[in-house]
């Protein structure tokens, strides 16, 4: 039964890849001989930059592609504006490991692919390679120049940051309503530098693009989740088959509530998911020898990815892959004597958390969601070389968005 369940969730993961694209929206771009293309581009709200486009002439002509080094710039939907531009870029490296003494930045001249997060009289860029986030700024249509951050190693060895795009933008942006204060602990981050230059631009009466503030972000989600669990247990003794049960399966009430954590790109489909479920199990089964009473109380905290396949707007299918930390308490198998069930016997094996993976298929429309999951074997005797209790569940899960 195990393996069936397993390559039903494997084979709908698959078989939900079919519904994975991302749709077509209205965009252009300009070719490095200058010819200015309308068309539908597949965004796919890059983590890193692209290597090429996806794009249609018309929702039912042929899917084209051209290279990202054939294109000057491309927006999508005016929420997407990317630019390529000659810049002087630092290319030390922050890898703890590989930071240098000098405060000074390495600076070297490449031709780079930059987002563009604000434009207006002030305008804000982000360049993002493997991982790292560097910025850009220009004003009033001066040459692109890099906002300075760089860590290194100081004469005592300790770890510390050149911040010298405090000062850059202390220098340049300037203006009544924007404090010193305000430079002074500014964070490298894309979230602080796009609040100032918004300030900027509004402080000067500047017609602005906040591009970020144009892409729709739900980064964050509240679930309330109930659910049924069918769940079975066995129980072997390796030194004989006195002890050996098979639990009935019990179908069980489930109490979660989940909090998603929405990643910022590639047009959320992926996502951190937290829960924390309360659960009990409990079953009398008669051997031939005993009667035996099993009582397993669990708390449940599930930390898992989940990836999204979107069919519209509203409505979309689900995988998600959890590892589960379990905490059991007062959880144990008593035996009993079979004629004599008031009697308990010496026997006592406490169970104990048994932490697993467990496998989900859902589907979500607007707030409300369903979900089949798969728990994998959890083994609840750890403690005890003779005996050997393997616990497997199964669940159907409805799930509300609170937020």
């Amino acid at each position: 039964m195990d393996k069936t369940i397993k390559v039903i969730l494997i084979l709908s993961f698959y078989s939900l890849g079919g519904y994975s694209q991302i749709s077509f929206e209205e965009g252009y771009f300009v070719t490095v001989e200058d010819e200015e293309i309308t068309c539908l581009i597949k965004n796919l709200d890059w983590r890193n930059h692209p290597k090429e486009l996806k794009y249609k002439l018309s929702l039912s002509s042929n899917v084209e592609h051209i290279k990202i080094d054939s294109i000057k710039k491309f927006g999508i939907n005016q929420a997407i504006k990317m630019i390529k531009s000659n810049v002087n870029i630092d290319v030390s490296n922050n890898n703890i490991s590989m930071l240098t003494k000098s405060r000074a930045p390495l600076l070297e001249e490449q031709e780079v692919l930059l987002n563009v997060l604000v434009e207006g009289k002030a305008s804000l860029f982000s360049y993002q390679s493997n991982g790292v986030g560097k910025f850009f700024y220009s004003v009033d249509g001066s040459k692109i120049e890099q906002l300075i951050f760089k860590k290194y190693i100081n004469r005592k060895k300790e770890i510390v940051e050149n911040n010298s795009f405090r000062q850059q933008l202390r220098n340049d942006l300037k203006c009544q309503s924007i404090y010193l204060f305000q430079f002074e602990k500014l964070g490298y981050n894309e979230a602080n530098l796009v609040e100032l230059f918004t300030l900027y631009n509004m402080c000067n009466d500047a017609a602005y693009t906040n591009f970020e503030q144009k892409k729709s972000r739900d980064l964050f989600n509240l679930n309330i989740r109930p659910g049924l669990t069918t769940s079975s247990l066995s129980l072997d003794y390796d030194l004989s088959n006195t002890g050996n049960v098979n639990f009935d399966g019990g179908l069980l009430f489930r109490y979660a509530i989940e909090s998603e954590f929405v990643m910022p790109f590639n047009k959320n489909k992926w996502s951190i998911i937290f829960e924390p479920t309360l659960s009990r199990y409990e079953s009398l089964k008669f051997n031939d020898y005993f009667l035996v009473n099993a009582d397993y109380k669990s708390f449940e905290i599930s930390i898992g990815l989940r990836h999204y396949f979107f069919l519209n707007d509203n409505s979309k299918f689900f995988f998600n892959a959890n590892y589960c930390n379990v905490v059991a308490t007062n959880s144990y198998i008593r035996f009993k004597d079979a004629v004599d069930l008031q009697l308990e016997l010496g026997t006592r094996l406490k169970l104990v958390a048994g932490n697993n993976f467990a496998l989900g298929v859902g589907y979500k429309k607007n707030k409300s969601s369903f979900e089949f999951r798969y728990g994998h074997n959890r083994e609840l005797l750890t403690n005890n070389f003779d005996w050997n209790a393997t616990y497997r569940t199964y669940s159907l899960i409805m799930g509300y968005s609170i937020f």
